[in-house]
């Protein structure tokens, strides 16, 4: 019984919403832009300088990112992402789990604070704590 006391309470305070993923997507589009663009503050200002979303990007070739599920609490979020990359010509298409945590000097308020690239398809069995 406690289990399920105990459940309940931590679903209450986790909500998916299509809020979520709208910010996951306009996150993940300023970040791409920042990149493309070669505008180290405000990429900087959106994800850590150094941690896993800023070595993931230096030599993939990512091109789209698109949210496909997110759900958060008041402290963090986390985001089912479909990841297209290109090889040359070929796409090459990845699932990556991914973290927003709240930033004062974040543009967003929010900054993509981790990334994980999933072995498996919809990166089932593969949920790593929030950090």
């Amino acid at each position: 019984m406690r289990i399920i006391l105990l459940l309940l309470a931590l679903t209450a305070f986790s909500v998916a919403s299509p809020e979520w993923k709208a910010l996951f997507d306009i996150q993940s589009k300023l970040i791409l832009s920042a990149y493309r663009n070669r505008a180290p503050a405000t990429l900087y200002s959106l994800i850590p300088v150094g941690h896993d979303i800023d070595r993931y990007l230096g030599p993939n070739d990512v091109r789209r990112v698109q949210i496909l599920s997110a759900h958060g609490s008041s402290r963090w979020a986390r985001a089912l992402a479909a990841i297209t990359e290109y090889d040359g010509f070929a796409p090459k298409f990845n699932y990556a789990l991914l973290d927003l945590t709240q930033s004062p000097t974040s543009p967003t308020g929010y900054t993509m604070s981790k990334g994980f690239i999933c072995t498996h398809i919809m990166c089932e069995g593969e949920w790593p704590p929030p950090q």
